[in-house]
């Protein structure tokens, strides 16, 4: 009876903070569309990663086996904890959606020293060089739709409004970041 407790309250203050974060990052949201200012502190990305996880976990991907393979050594980086937070959990649940019982989600964290040299032109100048791999072992995006699954309004599904992809790249690309596709 104290777990089912302690779990309920666990809910209880997700439930809450993301009330709160969803209520600050529609504003936000308005912003990338005026490229308004970031607001960067020092996060650490697993911390958004585990908390992403947390809330997957807990609703659209309850029926996913989920994978966190993260290197400890990365250090803080200097961006938005609620548009990053908006954009993973877009991701994972663009992922949870194209995936069923049994399947699952793999998330890795690593250094990309060679991403570093290649996006040396990205608009941040406060650009990590680190890579987050983000798999997962459902149906894959049809052929057709793969180049333009960033683009807004596009989608392969009946209900979806083509805006979660299109919402995580801008927040990445505003972070001086690449999110890439295969």
């Amino acid at each position: 009876e104290a777990d089912l407790a302690a779990g309920r309250q666990e809910l209880v203050s997700m439930i809450v903070s993301e009330t709160d974060r969803i209520t600050a990052l529609l504003s936000r949201i308005e912003g990338l569309a005026s490229d308004a200012p970031l607001q960067l502190a020092e996060v650490n990305i697993h911390e958004i990663l585990d908390h992403c996880v947390k809330l997957t976990r807990a609703s659209f991907g309850r029926h996913l086996s989920i994978i966190q393979q993260f290197d400890p050594s990365l250090p803080l980086i200097r961006a938005d904890k609620g548009l990053l937070t908006q954009a993973f959990i877009n991701i994972f649940k663009n992922a949870s959606e194209a995936t069923g019982k049994n399947d699952k989600l793999i998330i890795k964290t690593s250094y990309s020293i060679t991403g570093w040299r290649t996006r040396n032109t990205a608009r941040n100048s406060s650009f990590q060089p680190l890579q987050i791999d983000i798999i997962d072992t459902g149906s894959g995006i049809p052929e057709e739709l793969q180049q333009s699954v960033f683009v807004p309004m596009v989608t392969g599904r009946a209900e979806g409004t083509g805006l979660g992809l299109s919402i995580a790249q801008s927040v990445v690309s505003g972070h001086g970041g690449l999110l890439e596709c295969e």
